[in-house]
């Protein structure tokens, strides 16, 4: 199953997924904002993480994110934002999985690789 309690409560849905890739979205929302009504970072992070872990997990295995580094560029205050997740290497134990967020106009908004090891 790829969606969560987590996911569910911040509006994370799954749009697409497959063997090395997934791409999430979220709605704007008053909810889902900071103190200056863009779409909080801490909302970019959950959504690139919750991406990366669906990509890692094509393989059958189960995933926890060991490391992550994120960019974040352009603040987004409506429409939706999308996480395109994609495996870029891959071995026993560690997955690292590349993540952009685009908004609705594919403005690459944020940018990171998320370090994902396997537990089983």
């Amino acid at each position: 199953m790829h969606i969560n309690n987590y996911m569910t409560n911040n509006d994370i849905e799954v749009v697409d997924s497959g063997i090395d890739f997934a791409t999430t979205r979220v709605e704007f929302s008053e909810k889902l904002t900071n103190y200056y009504g863009y779409f909080h970072g801490g909302l970019y992070f959950s959504m690139a993480d919750s991406a990366a872990g669906i990509a890692a997990r094509s393989n059958g295995s189960n995933y926890v994110t060991l490391n992550a580094n994120i960019n974040f560029m352009v603040a987004v205050k409506s429409g939706h934002i999308y996480a395109k997740a994609r495996v870029i290497s891959r071995t026993s134990k560690i997955c690292l999985v590349e993540v952009n967020i685009f908004d609705d106009h594919d403005r690459l908004v944020n940018s990171g690789t998320y370090t994902m090891y396997r537990v089983q």
